[in-house]
């Protein structure tokens, strides 16, 4: 009738009938509960549209599903690589876990060092990169590995030296699980859309959705507030449909200050309380001692458990090395400075 060119049997399957028979359908333009000719058709005619309802389920099932968890607790937990921290805060898949932290404080870095140490576990993961391009992110992953400067980094790719065959062996060997997007004007229902295509063409999906970072999500919502409130419940949702973990990057708002603020309160994320609602685990990020005037004392970091559905809540003050962006225990001397 259009004249298009018709869907091919993949495009039908994932964005049409995976979208309209998932869990988080809402109907649509052609729900009968929202659709004010469908609402007046039913009432005129006393239609009744009846539906099994698979969303209720009896305590036996819960048993069921929660042995199931349990037994499998160890592959269900996530270990972000972060000493003390694992120890202390059991994430899991099923989980929606935000890390907050003021623009620069070093989130992307922080999610290349979890990526990498997920990896080395043989766990797969996703990576949507929405804050910076695949250029850049592949300087920051060389930096991480090899400690060498931005500058000697294009010396040696502008000479073509030998050492550019080291950085390529060092990353595929270091980040082999890991899956990158760039894609822009990236929706929650592509990120849903590539977690479908890997199921299909794998048989499993990632332990853990990374996303950097919720601003950057686009919905259909014009208002910043409501649009980060629908995407990080979307996220939640995605979370618990695909058994996976989701890492949301999210920012406080600007009256919270520089990275060397410490954020204790998860009522600082900007925007929508949606999204504190929507987290089972909230993390903050800050840098005791940053200062763009004298950065010789930006080597430590702080990460505050600000919220915890599972656990208590905790602080650890870690080491920091801002150029690889690697993370340690402080020595005694360390911890009084």
């Amino acid at each position: 009738r259009t004249g298009q060119e018709p869907f091919s049997t993949d495009e039908m399957w994932l964005s049409v009938i995976g979208s309209v028979f998932s869990p988080t359908w809402k109907g649509a333009v052609y729900s009968e509960k929202e659709n004010a000719l469908l609402i007046k058709t039913i009432s005129k005619y006393n239609l009744e549209t009846s539906k099994e309802d698979s969303s209720l389920i009896q305590l036996d099932d819960m048993s069921s599903m929660f042995s199931n968890f349990a037994i499998n607790i160890d592959s269900n937990t996530i270990k972000l690589g972060l000493p003390l921290i694992d120890d202390k805060l059991r994430i899991t898949t099923s989980m929606l876990v935000c890390l907050l932290a003021a623009p620069s404080a070093g989130k992307s870095t922080v999610s290349f060092g979890v990526l990498n140490h997920l990896s080395k576990q043989n766990l797969k993961s996703f990576f949507f990169s929405l804050d910076m391009g695949a250029p850049l992110v592949y300087q920051r992953l060389i930096q991480r590995l090899t400690g060498d400067s931005g500058d000697d980094i294009f010396e040696n790719y502008k000479k073509q030296t030998p050492r550019i065959k080291e950085y390529e062996t060092k990353l595929k060997e270091e980040y082999k699980n890991v899956k990158f997007c760039f894609q822009s004007g990236l929706t929650v229902d592509s990120i849903r859309e590539a977690l479908l295509r890997e199921k299909e063409a794998t048989g499993e999906v990632p332990k853990l959705v990374l996303v950097d970072y919720l601003e950057c999500v686009d919905s259909q919502f014009s208002d910043p507030t409501q649009s980060k409130g629908y995407v990080a419940k979307r996220l939640k949702d995605i979370a618990n449909e695909f058994n996976t973990c989701v890492l949301l990057l999210v920012q406080p708002a600007k009256i919270s200050g520089d990275p060397s603020n410490e954020l204790t309160s998860y009522t600082q994320i900007k925007g929508s309380s949606v999204i504190q609602e929507a987290a089972s685990v909230i993390l903050t990020l800050s840098r005791p001692g940053f200062d763009t005037k004298d950065p010789s004392n930006d080597k430590y970091v702080t990460f505050t458990v600000v919220k915890n559905r599972m656990g208590s809540l905790g602080a650890f003050d870690l080491s920091w090395d801002g150029l690889t962006g690697k993370i340690g225990l402080l020595m005694i001397d360390e911890l009084e400075e």
